[in-house]
């Protein structure tokens, strides 16, 4: 059961960015226009890019040998179905 709890919010994330989207659009407003003008701004550039280059540092730092990981046993599991493409 604590499993679907998880899943169930990550919807709802989804669920609510579509409905903000849809109502920005009904409101007249453009993310496109508003994107551009942001990218305009050197400020707003350099601190997005400072946020995507600390997550990456910290993505590298602590994640990426736990997704290799289970990124690999989950090819292992695919390998041993009898459907799997390489197995004969």
């Amino acid at each position: 059961m604590k499993n679907k709890l998880p899943q169930k919010g990550f919807i709802q994330i989804i669920i609510i960015l579509i409905l903000v989207v849809v109502v920005i659009s009904l409101l007249g407003i453009s993310l496109k226009q508003i994107f551009g003008k942001l990218q305009e701004n050197q400020t707003v550039g350099e601190n997005f890019g400072f946020i995507y280059t600390w997550l990456a540092d910290v993505y590298q730092r602590y994640f990426q040998s736990l997704t290799n990981w289970l990124w690999g046993m989950t090819v292992e599991q695919l390998k041993q179905l009898p459907i799997f493409p390489g197995k004969k």
